[in-house]
């Protein structure tokens, strides 16, 4: 994955059969290309398969630093908290550092979602329109999330995809009359958007369950209400689509959502490490 130049290893799934850490799969994923490796053994599969994994990614030009869980597609963002002690503590005697962050998967059910009227109202008095992005407004967008969030891994060029796959629509743009504020990205069953296939908690979930993400607002806009607007607006957007829920990947400052009525539904540890 790309991000300010650099290149991001994942490593994005270590399946160990408990009854005796026979290795079923084991994917690495660089850029947007995938690595299986598979390996026959009775004693250290894992470790094995892990340290495979590892020298590949060392010999990959340009990587940087290497991730537990993967970025795109995603499975998971970090190790999963309610991992056994004895897991987490084989990472940790690999090197991988384990005080990391803490990172949220959220849901929602939107059927009876009603949005407080002081929101809508805080943004029109601060002069703030909310609405899908039109086709006249996305090279206005891509400059936007280029210019403030072009150092994410994958952030922009999630934005930029929306135009390949007709999807300029499922981006939602804060603005007033000096230009953009903020985006979000919602993202559902139905249609073309990478998005929904790059994350596949939310068909676990139930078939009819969209999602957003990318929330993208400048520093200067975040005491006027526009971060709360987008989210708002989002769930409102996929409500009128005829979704049912909700779903926040890789939260990391969930007071927002919790507050809108959104519910813990996976949690994470970021695990890092430097090649």
């Amino acid at each position: 994955m790309l991000g300010n130049n650099k290149v991001i290893g994942s490593l994005a799934l270590l399946l160990v059969r408990p009854t005796h850490r026979f290795v079923i799969s084991l994917n690495v994923f660089i850029e947007d290309r995938e690595v299986n490796f598979s390996l026959a053994s009775d004693l250290g599969i894992g470790l094995s398969l892990h340290d495979v994994a590892v020298r590949y990614l060392r010999k990959t030009p340009g990587i940087s630093s290497m991730q537990l869980g993967s970025i795109f597609p995603r499975l998971f963002p970090g190790l999963p908290v309610d991992l056994p002690a004895d897991d987490l503590s084989w990472f940790g005697h690999r090197g991988w550092k384990l005080d990391g962050n803490f990172v949220y998967d959220l849901f929602m059910r939107i059927d009876n979602f009603r949005a407080a009227d002081d929101i809508s109202t805080g943004l029109a008095n601060n002069g703030i329109t909310i609405e899908t992005c039109r086709t006249e407004q996305f090279e206005s967008l891509m400059d936007f999330e280029e210019k403030h969030f072009g150092s994410y891994p994958g952030w922009v060029e999630k934005y930029h995809s929306l135009r390949g796959s007709d999807d300029i629509a499922d981006a939602l743009i804060a603005y007033n009359e000096h230009g953009i504020l903020g985006a979000v990205i919602i993202y559902s069953p139905v249609g073309n958007n990478q998005i929904s296939k790059d994350i596949p908690w939310p068909k676990v979930i139930d078939e009819r369950i969209g999602g957003l993400g990318f929330v993208s607002v400048i520093p200067e806009s975040r005491n006027l209400g526009v971060r709360k607007g987008l989210i708002v607006a989002a769930i409102i957007e996929l409500k009128s689509r005829g979704l049912r829920g909700c779903f926040v990947d890789w939260a990391d400052d969930i007071e927002t959502y919790t507050s809108l009525g959104f519910q813990e539904w996976g949690k994470y540890r970021e695990v890092w490490r430097k090649i």
